[in-house]
């Protein structure tokens, strides 16, 4: 759900909250259902707002919220919606597994041979070798963490590089506004060939800014999917896979905590910086339109901060699944 309601039905006011309160009728009742709402919580172009259509999302979000326990998520962009589907479906095919492991193991299944009158086949002598497709190999606890690591501490490199590229920003921002400081103090009439010079250097500033985030955000984009989709593969493993290395895990779950702490410890003060260079007077164009692309490279980073930290947050329920009787936090 996003902008749109829908179309009232014969039970319900539209479609899919029809769709809802059967599913939740079907809970109240004790089936074995998992509801999953998303709802996108994005802009909306102007040529799409339906104003009412938007008041009626917004009160049935409300409603969902006080009065069935808050059952929905909210998603940015598509990539965000599969990152956290693929997350939440991991979660209920592994209470599944864990709930039908008993029944599953003592079912064997026996494959019986077919005769057939047709010529024999010519002996292979290597025929469980050529046979092998290596590219089917089930996915393996070991590996899982340590791609998943591996590609968690890149983000903290990548996050670390991009904190030190908007306080250079910061501090040469602070020069320029010296400088023209000291353009007005040393004359009565302020020097426009100079001033014009400090805000040239203070759009390049910005441009120099941009070209680095043009960079880094990709490749924290990158990384962060390998790590959201390592571990949530690593949810998919039954329980027994993590009783043979709880350790390794409690260490992932430890380290979650700080990646979580480094990317959310920069959203606030990225917000201010961000609010504090659209909030700039008009200058020249140069600098008018490298404000605007900095201001924009800046939203696309907060929108990827913010989308890793709520991947982080249901990646670390879903471990916590595995080790909710060793691990306290």
């Amino acid at each position: 759900m996003w902008g749109r309601f829908g179309t009232a039905t014969k039970s319900a006011d539209s479609g899919t909250e029809e769709e809802f309160y059967r599913a939740y009728s079907r809970l109240k009742n004790g089936d074995k259902v998992k509801i999953m709402f998303y709802v996108k919580d994005a802009g909306i172009s102007p040529s799409q707002l339906i104003g009412e259509q938007v008041v009626r999302v917004q009160s049935f979000k409300k409603k969902i919220s006080c009065e069935y326990g808050g059952l929905y998520y909210q998603f940015e962009t598509i990539d965000d919606f599969q990152t956290k589907a693929r997350i939440h479906l991991s979660k209920v095919v592994q209470d599944w597994l864990d709930s039908n492991y008993s029944e599953i193991e003592s079912k064997t299944v026996s494959i019986s041979e077919e005769t057939s009158d047709s010529e024999p086949v010519e002996y292979n002598p290597l025929a469980n070798f050529t046979a092998l497709d290596e590219s089917d190999v089930d996915d393996n606890l070991f590996d899982l963490v340590d791609l998943g690591t591996e590609a968690m501490n890149e983000v903290v490199l990548i996050v670390k590089r991009m904190t030190d590229a908007t306080k250079t920003l910061g501090e040469k921002f602070t020069q320029r506004t010296k400088e023209t400081n000291s353009l007005k103090v040393s004359g009565s009439v302020l020097d426009r060939r100079s001033a014009k010079r400090v805000v040239n250097n203070a759009a390049n500033d910005l441009d120099v800014f941009v070209k680095r985030m043009f960079v880094e955000i990709p490749e924290f984009y990158k990384q962060n999917s390998i790590f959201a989709d390592s571990f949530s593969k690593i949810a998919m493993l039954s329980t027994s896979e993590f009783e043979k290395d709880k350790g390794s895990i409690k260490i992932v779950l430890s380290n979650l905590r700080g990646y979580k702490h480094a990317i959310d410890s920069n959203v606030g003060s990225l917000k201010d910086f961000q609010k504090s260079i659209h909030d700039l007077p008009n200058m020249t164009v140069s600098f008018n339109q490298a404000r605007r692309r900095a201001v924009a490279i800046m939203h696309d980073l907060l929108s990827q901060l913010l989308i890793a930290s709520n991947q982080i947050k249901d990646i670390e329920e879903l471990l916590m699944h595995h080790t909710a009787d060793d691990v306290d936090f």
